[in-house]
């Protein structure tokens, strides 16, 4: 009988063991891998903040293209503007000059 209470009590004390070792192996591999997922939302939130950094550098940019749009817009608008006060002049010439080639006789 006291055989069986030490084999229950060797029973006892690995399987307590064996419970401890298994708690410890599976605690460092969470803490392994918590670390490795805190490096990568790091990382992340770093490209993250770049990208947030270079889009707001391509929207000022873009703003100043706009202004800079909005500017030759408006030149080309003038322009245009001043091409059509110059082709009304141009055709009344070109009729005056047809009126004068009209009234000059012909070989």
């Amino acid at each position: 009988m006291v055989v069986a209470v030490w084999v229950a009590l060797g029973i006892g004390v690995v399987a307590a063991t064996g419970g401890a070792v298994l708690a410890v192996v599976h605690g460092l591999s969470g803490w392994r891998r918590f670390r490795r997922a805190s490096s990568s939302l790091t990382r992340a939130l770093g490209d993250l903040a770049a990208n947030a950094a270079t889009t707001g550098e391509h929207a000022a940019t873009t703003v100043d293209g706009a202004a800079a749009l909005a500017d030759a817009n408006a030149r080309l608008e003038r322009s245009l503007a001043e091409l059509r006060v110059l082709r009304r002049a141009a055709g009344r010439g070109r009729a005056g000059v047809g009126r004068i080639r009209g009234a000059v006789p012909r070989k």
